[in-house]
């Protein structure tokens, strides 16, 4: 291979792995418990586990500061792939759904459709609403709700 086709692949490489973008959620702080004493990071967790399930994501305990992190069960075979993880964020939680994409076919309208999904999921759990787009992400309120 010469080094302009090295070059070529190296640089496809690099884009095949460039940061397409982030969702962020806030949700609202919760009563301490649900109506059967569940606490309420659980019954996110279920609300996220829900969805993720439709998307073929795999859910797994966090580790640092994530209390859930969902990623894809099978790598590599979509040009967009998107990780969710759900932390605490001060008195609230926050969900942060990354996407890695090729850049020329970023579409964040599939990062910003799996938010609302998961925002409709958590405020169906939680009987409030209670996730709201923070504008921060790539999908701000007026196009997450």
């Amino acid at each position: 291979m010469t080094r302009a086709g090295a070059a070529v692949v190296g640089l496809l490489g690099l884009a095949a792995c460039a940061s397409g973008g982030t969702g962020l959620l806030r949700v609202d702080a919760l009563p301490s418990e649900g109506p059967f004493g569940e606490p309420p990071a659980d019954r996110l967790v279920r609300a996220i586990q829900l969805v993720a399930g439709t998307e073929r994501l795999v859910c797994r305990p966090g580790t640092g500061g994530d209390l859930l992190t969902c990623s894809p069960a099978d790598l590599g075979t979509r040009t967009a792939q998107a990780t969710i993880h759900l932390e605490p964020s001060g008195s609230g939680y926050r969900v942060r759904l990354e996407e890695t994409s090729v850049p020329f076919l970023r579409d964040t309208a599939g990062l910003c459709a799996l938010q609302r999904r998961i925002a409709q999921a958590i405020d169906l759990e939680l009987g409030v609403p209670s996730a709201h787009p923070d504008p921060r992400g790539v999908c701000g309120p007026e196009q997450g709700e």
